[in-house]
């Protein structure tokens, strides 16, 4: 069982709170230090919250979670039972840097060894890729099909910074499905929907008391709120 925290980040607000930390340390070291783990998982969830609004016009709200698995939570609201949050559970991994194997290589090695499930199917594995790497997804694709892995795994890999932050992610298997991400206009797009930048949940002792209450800014990062 997860036990989720109260206080749930839009991706506005995560990448709100990215935008200060970059002013503040730079984006080199948000991108390569290892002290900044969580940022980048912050800003994985953030896409996919991003990706999850732009297909099924759900709003998606984000959460890290220690200690892992999972590494994030994405919630979404039910518009159709009153109280009910939906959970995707996400565990991330990273291809970045000087690989020395390649992605299918590092998968049968930690994430996906064949014959074993190390995530349920109501997880997402998804790797960050660094920028400028290349992959070959078909063939993961191929070797996650044939040992019957239960859960999807995406790619995330930023394409461009200027004019426009670019990301491009890969839905693996069962088959591949690829879209680039203008995060500021996908942003934009959830700002104009009407929901708030933070969302808190309130448990109560009966189902349909259950409500979110809106804030609209919350001025702690993602990454300082885990499990709260």
């Amino acid at each position: 069982m997860i036990k989720t925290g109260k206080i749930w980040h839009s991706p506005l607000n995560v990448y709100w709170h990215i935008q200060e930390l970059t002013k503040k340390v730079g984006a080199e070291a948000i991108e390569n230090k290892s002290g900044y783990k969580s940022v980048r998982e912050a800003r994985i969830g953030a896409v996919m919250a991003l990706v999850m609004f732009q297909r099924m016009g759900k709003p998606t709200y984000v959460q890290l979670y220690k200690p892992d698995p999972p590494d994030i939570i994405l919630m979404q609201p039910s518009r159709e039972l009153k109280g009910q949050l939906d959970i995707v559970l996400v565990e991330v991994t990273s291809f970045i840097g000087d690989p020395k194997e390649s992605l299918l290589e590092q998968l049968k090695r930690t994430k996906t060894k064949p014959g074993i499930h190390t995530l349920s199917g109501e997880y997402i594995l998804v790797v960050n890729v660094g920028i400028g790497l290349s992959v070959e997804y078909k063939s993961i694709k191929d070797y996650l099909n044939e040992n019957n892995t239960p859960f999807p795994v995406w790619a995330v890999q930023q394409i461009s910074s200027y004019p426009d932050t670019i990301a491009k992610v890969v839905i693996i298997n069962p088959e591949i499905y690829e879209m680039n991400v203008n995060v500021g206009e996908a942003a934009y797009l959830f700002g104009k929907s009407g929901w708030p930048d933070v969302l808190h949940t309130v448990r109560v002792v009966k189902k349909e008391l259950v409500r979110l209450e809106k804030a609209e800014k919350f001025y702690q990062a993602p990454w300082e709120t885990v499990n709260r």
